[in-house]
């Protein structure tokens, strides 16, 4: 199998899902994740391309799909009980300031459980910031990819 931009965005959102997951949503049907990117000015291209890409990476998550690849088969994520992903998509325009007012947003209004993307680094550094209103310990990624099974 070669690695294609495809493959790393697949996994990217996978391990998205997978790692930060607040443990509130350990006993819901649902995992929300922020997505910001540019979508709009001239960086806009890198966003819209990427949101596609994360779009299906999480129909493969929440759909029961035939693919050779992680998280295609079964429905939802596995370790927290068949939970869907939804991401939130925000646009920051490559600039800082509405990078981290669109995380505050994200985790403050859309109670999203991790935030991917940013693309730009001086976007990433603000976004970053925004870390400490999450308060809530993350589960063990290991453990709600592959759960295991009673023995």
């Amino acid at each position: 199998m070669s690695i294609t931009r495809r493959n790393i965005l697949l996994g990217a959102t996978a391990t998205a899902a997978l790692l930060p997951i607040g443990a509130r949503a350990q006993k819901t049907s649902e995992v929300v994740i922020g997505v910001i990117y540019p979508l709009s000015g001239a960086s806009a291209q890198i966003g819209v391309d990427a949101q596609k890409a994360f779009d299906t990476a999480a129909d493969i998550i929440n759909k029961n799909y035939d693919f050779e690849l992680p998280l295609a088969k079964g429905e939802g994520l596995p370790g927290l009980g068949g939970a869907k992903v939804r991401l939130v998509f925000a646009d920051h325009q490559a600039d800082p300031q509405k990078g981290r007012a669109e995380a505050e947003r994200l985790i403050t209004q859309e109670k999203v459980c991790a935030i991917v993307g940013t693309y730009q680094s001086a976007v990433a550094v603000t976004v970053s910031q925004g870390r400490q209103l999450l308060t809530e310990p993350a589960p063990s990624w290991p453990e709600v990819l592959f759960p295991r099974s009673a023995a």
